[in-house]
């Protein structure tokens, strides 16, 4: 597929499709639309070109993209059959303004639920509320609340799962009153952990310049810093770790 779509627009004016890029994420945050095909697998271009604001371009026929059909792909990405790779073109240029304005508005926040921050460490000082390891949380309460439910309909029947899922939580100061609103009725308040963006487990300095994270210091926080997703492993409850913007 990647050859197809190389000897098709590879001379195209306005596409930059080169078979090996030394400049990667300069071309992920420059560009509007990123190739996401199938690679060793199902491919992670979609996560990775959608953390940096590139809307995903995927080339999947018959595969479903990270958390799909719950999350709402066709709100922030381009799907594209394989059949359709000649159009590719002109498919991204009948594109109005307006739909890519939402589609980069929406896909702020569904990145954030493509990337395992709370365990690999975040890009951009975010503290991982969103993260994949919430989201599969949140979408195996959601599925638990809905028993036999078809997975496309759940952002329709489960307001819970709807607002997680368009990042509308609010604030800490919300997450901290409802904090408080649980101690008040006797409930076991939830162990925190203190506020504060990921750090992260990046190697490359390159990122800097695009992402100001702090990089995780092992010898303080230990394998995984900030506590979330994988220091949870065999967590009696896993529901109650903490998080970090707990």
């Amino acid at each position: 597929m990647r050859q197809q779509v190389y000897a098709l627009h590879a001379h195209r004016p306005g596409f930059k499709v080169v078979p090996r890029s030394t400049s990667y994420v300069e071309d992920m945050s420059s560009a509007l639309y990123c190739l996401a095909p199938t690679g060793g697998g199902h491919g992670k271009r979609q996560v990775l070109v959608a953390r940096f604001g590139c809307i995903p371009v995927p080339i999947t026929d018959y595969v479903m993209q990270p958390f799909e059909p719950e999350l709402p792909w066709a709100e922030f990405s381009v799907p594209v059959a394989e059949a359709d790779v000649p159009r590719l073109h002109t498919i991204l240029a009948d594109i109005p303004p307006q739909r890519l304005q939402a589609m980069q508005a929406a896909l702020q926040c569904a990145s954030r639920h493509l990337w395992w921050s709370s365990m690999w460490g975040g890009i951009f000082g975010e503290d991982g509320r969103y993260d994949a390891f919430a989201t599969l949380m949140e979408l195996l309460a959601a599925r638990r609340r809905h028993p036999g439910a078809e997975p496309q309909d759940l952002m329709a029947l489960d307001p819970e799962w709807a607002k997680f899922a368009r990042c509308e939580l609010g604030d800490d100061t919300e997450l901290a009153a409802a904090a408080l609103a649980l101690g008040q009725q006797g409930n076991e308040a939830p162990v925190t952990s203190g506020a504060g963006g990921l750090c992260t487990y990046g190697f490359d300095d390159n990122l800097r310049k695009f992402a100001p994270t702090p990089f995780c210091d092992a010898s303080k926080s230990g394998q995984y810093g900030i506590p979330g997703g994988a220091v949870c492993d065999g967590a009696p409850n896993i529901a109650q770790c903490p998080r970090p913007w707990q």
